[in-house]
């Protein structure tokens, strides 16, 4: 009777659109959103001062993009609860051994649901930065998911060529194969949907975790997510934020594949 009431909370949540989020969770403030609305919709018929349509469209816009952050934080909080993870709104994100999280400047790291499945530890998180400055100024952000074995590696990087920011000369001043090493072709078409980055010399320990069996899973269930093998960590790089639910379960269920189909295969390296 608790997971179905756990379930239905979700359900609630996810499912609901902002308006009714916000009507349903936060009533005296949507009774507050609607009187300003009318005081500026007074204001602007009185006045027939037509510029003030522009305050009444950026006051909304603030307002949904606080309650649609408030949204997001609701679902994930439910999310982790309801599959026994745990929840945190903010971490340091230079605790984090990722190279690849390293890029830009400006870095955070939010919403984060951590937990484990067969005795690995596995993590989600939201990863945000700023490139450049200035004009040349971009804001990148994208869902990352971590998982822990037990065997420490060298760094490896696996770039989705759909990932439009899984590329590695974002890192300020490195070329393309300074910090991930040399690019290993593998077999058949593998390489048409992303390069495989190794450092010098451990090219037959790169081989043995992406066998035929692994590539055929990666083309056809995660082309479009780029990977990094660090010390005992392997990350999931998403090209962009996940926010539906049902790509949230994706990713769980993918990444919990994964740790079934490598870790053997990572013990056998040690």
């Amino acid at each position: 009777m608790e997971n179905t009431q756990k379930e239905t909370l979700e359900t609630d949540v996810s499912s609901q659109n902002i308006f009714n989020f916000i009507k349903k969770n936060y009533p005296k403030w949507t009774i507050f959103i609607i009187i300003i609305n009318l005081f500026f919709l007074y204001i602007i018929i009185s006045s027939k001062f037509i510029p003030f349509l522009i305050f009444f469209f950026i006051i909304d816009m603030i307002f949904l993009g606080i309650f649609s952050a408030v949204k997001r934080k609701a679902f994930l909080k439910q999310f982790a609860k309801t599959n026994g993870y745990t929840y945190e709104a903010r971490a340091d994100v230079r605790l984090v051994p990722s190279l690849y999280l390293q890029m830009g400047h400006s870095r955070e790291m939010t919403n984060i649901i951590s937990g484990t499945y067969k005795n690995s530890p596995i993590k989600l998180f939201e990863f945000k930065c700023v490139i450049g400055y200035g004009k040349h100024r971009r804001t990148i952000q994208f869902t990352t998911f971590e998982i822990t074995y037990k065997t420490e590696l060298k760094s490896i990087f696996l770039r989705s060529k759909k990932n439009k920011w899984a590329i590695t000369n974002l890192f300020e001043g490195m070329g393309d194969d300074i910090r991930f090493g040399k690019v290993l072709k593998l077999e058949g078409n593998f390489n048409d949907f992303f390069t495989l980055y190794v450092p010098e010399d451990y090219e037959m320990e790169a081989l043995q975790i992406f066998t035929p069996e692994v590539m055929a899973k990666l083309m056809d269930t995660a082309n479009g997510f780029s990977f990094e093998f660090t010390g005992n960590k392997l990350f999931i790089y998403s090209p962009n934020i996940i926010y539906k639910k049902e790509a949230l379960n994706n990713i769980f269920t993918f990444a919990k594949t994964l740790i079934e189909d490598l870790a053997p295969r990572l013990e056998r390296i040690k």
